[in-house]
């Protein structure tokens, strides 16, 4: 079943800088412009959303550059932790939307000003 958020609510979800509706891409190169004032998340606790994620086969893990699946829970968590504050604070791995990379998935851990800011962008 496809999102039909356009024909439900014209002009109430902004696709800029998106693949689709609902997608775990970032938002942080288009935050002043499409996020700022309006936009909306949906957080669960970091532990069950790692271990849901890890459970849907392994969601977001990056293949790409380890050409292989996680070892183990560990070494996913170890990688993929951080996944709401990199959404909300960095910009896509690459320009390329269709190829499937995420932040959640990419492997710098968040840092202390990346969590300062998504705090502040959760109030703002």
């Amino acid at each position: 079943v496809g999102h039909k958020t356009d024909l439900w609510c014209p002009g109430s979800f902004s696709y800029e800088g998106r693949l689709n509706f609902g997608d775990h891409y970032a938002v942080g190169g288009v935050y002043k412009s499409s996020v700022e004032g309006h936009g909306f998340i949906m957080l669960r606790q970091p532990e069950q959303r790692i271990i849901s994620a890890y459970n849907f086969f392994q969601h977001s893990w990056p293949k790409w550059l380890f050409h292989r699946p996680a070892k183990d829970l560990l070494e996913y968590a170890q990688v993929c932790s951080g996944c709401a504050v990199k959404i909300l604070t960095r910009k896509a791995i690459d320009g390329d939307l269709s190829t499937g990379y995420t932040v959640c998935g990419n492997p710098p851990p968040a840092t202390t000003v990346e969590v300062t800011l998504a705090k502040q962008r959760l109030r703002s």
